[in-house]
């Protein structure tokens, strides 16, 4: 609940500390009066201004909840907590997870389940609908409704990990959430993702320089501390594709009726999907 968070909390334009307003814990409010209601579903929008991007509709939330409940990225799921498991051995106290992008929070539990018990998470992402399943977490959770281009509604050093899970970045903001000792954890697909899906010109291919971006981006105010990849295959079915094909990127350049047509080619690719993803670790220059 949002109750657990609060204390982590800023104005994303100000940078003020929130807190309620009242006890009824319906507003959040700055010391100098901007006020932020919750909304009845848990979660609260904190934006600095409006969205830089729309995020991912109703439909694309619906699409990828559905497939990841299959359990067919359950062995990144386990890897990504592992990963993080390991990086906050040293960490004293009850972790603060704070996951930026965080979808349908699949990602957001799998971290949460492996970390140790009390730790509080705050779940982030730009899309309604998502911050609406986000807010259903079980746990310490707290969900907003927050834009990863702008100031993030944080407050300075509250991290013990930042994770974005196939979600974009903002280093200079990591880093100024990032407690000195905190790792940022960032999982990206590799060019050999969905490889079969690229072929059948279904699926986004991953740019070759992407990963020279990332860390280029990253330069600046962190030093890479750990990097491995996942790489598992899949057996979907032909809905599976699909969904797989309409919660992410893909989904913008494939249509209902689209992949309605290809129902007969979506079975033949169906028999095995390679997915190969890079789970990376980052701490802070000044650490």
């Amino acid at each position: 609940m949002l109750n657990d968070v609060v204390t982590y909390l800023a104005d994303p334009l100000t940078g003020e500390p929130l807190s309620w307003s009242s006890d009824d814990q319906r507003t959040l409010t700055t010391p100098s009066g901007r006020c932020y209601d919750v909304a009845k579903q848990g979660f609260v929008t904190l934006f600095g201004s409006g969205r830089s991007f729309p995020g991912d509709t109703a439909q694309m939330v619906m699409n990828r909840a559905a497939f990841l409940a299959s359990g067919l990225y359950e062995p990144l799921a386990k890897r990504i907590a592992s990963v993080a498991a390991t990086q906050l051995t040293d960490t004293t106290g009850q972790p603060v997870l704070v996951d930026m992008g965080a979808g349908t929070g699949y990602y957001t539990q799998a971290i949460q389940k492996a970390l140790p018990e009390g730790a509080a998470t705050i779940a982030a992402d730009i899309s309604t609908p998502a911050a609406k399943r986000l807010a259903k977490l079980p746990g310490k959770t707290g969900a907003l409704v927050a834009d990863v281009w702008q100031r993030w509604p944080l407050q300075d050093a509250c991290a013990d990990l930042v994770s974005h899970i196939f979600a974009p970045r903002h280093p200079a903001e990591a880093a100024r959430v990032l407690q000195p000792d905190g790792v940022l954890l960032i999982a990206t697909p590799t060019q050999e993702h969905l490889q079969e899906l690229v072929a059948a010109g279904i699926a986004v291919h991953v740019d070759e320089q992407k990963i020279a971006r990332l860390q280029r981006g990253l330069a600046t105010d962190f030093v890479e501390t750990a990097c491995e990849r996942c790489e598992w295959v899949l057996t979907p079915t032909s809905q599976q594709i699909e969904q797989i094909i309409t919660m992410g990127p893909s989904s913008y350049h494939n249509d209902a009726a689209h992949l309605a047509s290809m129902a007969v080619d979506l079975a033949s690719i169906a028999h095995q999907v390679h997915c190969s993803v890079e789970i990376r670790c980052y701490r802070r220059k000044d650490s």
